[in-house]
C-alpha cells in the first residue's frame, strides 16, 4: 500500500467522521450494553494515519521549514470552516487538527536537532511542552494528539509497540477512541512508496480539509 492510498483512507475516514459528528450525532447502535457510533468509529482511522504520514513526511522532506509553513497556513485557513461546521459559529475555544500536527512536527524537528548535538532524551521535554501548548490551545486531540505523534516517532521501527501505544491511549481517552487501533492494519500494509504524485494532487491533499468543512457548514446552515 502506497502513501497515496493511506492518504485516501485517512481523508475518507475524516470526512465520514465529520459527517457523523455534524449530521448524524444520534446514529448509534447498542451492543452488549455499550453504545457505539459507527460513523465516528470509522472516523478513528484518520488521526493515527495522519500521525504516521507526518513522521514519514518529516523523514523524506528536503525542507522541514516549508513543510511546517504549509501546515501552519492550512491550520489558520481551516479554523473558520472548522468552527462553522462543528460549532455553528466562530470560536477560539477549540482548534482544528492541523495545529496539533504542526506542534508535533516542530517537536519532532527539535528532537532531531538535539540529537545532532548529542543531546539524546532531551526531546521528551520538547514533546511535553508541545503537549502542554496543545492542551492549553484546545487543539483537536489536544495533548493526546502529541502523545500519538510521540508514539509513531519514537517507536517507528516497531509496529507491535505502536499498536500497544495507540491502543492504550485510545482506551484511556474512551468513547470511540479505542477503535483507532484499527488504523494499524493499513499502516502495516504500507510499502514505503509514495504512489502517484502531482502538484494538483498535493494541493487536493492539503485543501480537502477546509473545503469539505466549508461545504458541511453550508449544508448545515442553509439546507438542513
Amino acid at each position: 500500500m502506497t502513501a497515496l492510498l493511506l492518504k485516501i483512507i485517512a481523508v475518507v475516514s475524516m470526512i465520514v467522521d465529520h459527517a457523523g459528528a455534524i449530521f448524524f450525532p444520534r446514529c448509534m447502535i447498542h451492543i452488549f450494553g455499550y453504545t457505539i457510533y459507527p460513523l465516528r468509529v470509522f472516523g478513528r482511522l484518520a488521526f493515527p494515519i495522519y500521525c504516521f504520514l507526518l513522521i514519514e513526511g518529516i523523514r523524506h522532506t528536503s525542507n522541514w521549514k516549508k513543510y511546517a509553513i504549509r501546515l501552519a497556513i492550512l491550520a489558520f485557513i481551516s479554523e473558520v470552516p472548522f468552527d462553522l461546521a462543528l460549532f455553528g459559529g466562530i470560536t477560539w475555544k477549540y482548534q482544528n487538527v492541523f495545529f496539533t500536527l504542526l506542534l508535533g512536527l516542530l517537536a519532532v524537528q527539535c528532537d532531531l536537532e538535539l540529537q545532532k548535538r548529542n543531546h539524546y532524551g532531551e526531546g521528551i521535554i520538547v514533546f511535553l511542552i508541545a503537549a502542554f501548548i496543545a492542551w492549553k490551545m484546545h487543539t483537536d486531540y489536544g495533548a493526546f494528539g502529541i502523545v500519538f505523534i510521540m508514539v509513531f516517532y519514537y517507536l517507528r521501527n516497531n509496529l507491535s509497540l505502536i499498536t500497544l501505544g495507540i491502543g492504550a491511549i485510545g482506551l484511556y481517552m474512551g468513547m470511540s477512541e479505542p477503535f483507532c487501533v484499527a488504523a494499524i492494519i493499513p499502516i502495516a500494509c504500507y510499502n514505503g512508496k509514495q504512489g502517484y504524485k502531482s502538484k494538483a494532487l498535493q494541493l487536493t491533499w492539503y485543501f480537502i480539509y477546509p473545503i469539505h468543512l466549508i461545504l458541511f457548514a453550508i449544508i448545515k446552515r442553509f439546507i438542513i
